[in-house]
């Protein structure tokens, strides 16, 4: 009983385990991947700065407390 419970739970081998499934793999670019044009705006760069700063200061806070 035990025997046929054992092989009953073994899982499938992953897709990549197979020979010709891993030739086949290539990586590919993104055909719709938009990259940005240009640099970041004020907005962007402000918001970025104050994320950094309150970061900063709650580790901080956080690392003072006994």
């Amino acid at each position: 009983m035990e025997l046929t419970m054992a092989n009953e739970r073994q899982e499938p081998k992953p897709a990549s385990a197979d020979p010709d499934i891993r030739m086949e793999i290539e990586l590919q670019a993104d055909p719709m991947l938009t990259l940005s044009e240009g640099k970041a705006s004020g907005v962007q760069i402000a918001s970025v700065g104050l994320a950094i700063i309150v970061i900063i200061t709650v580790v901080l806070y956080g690392i003072s407390q006994p």
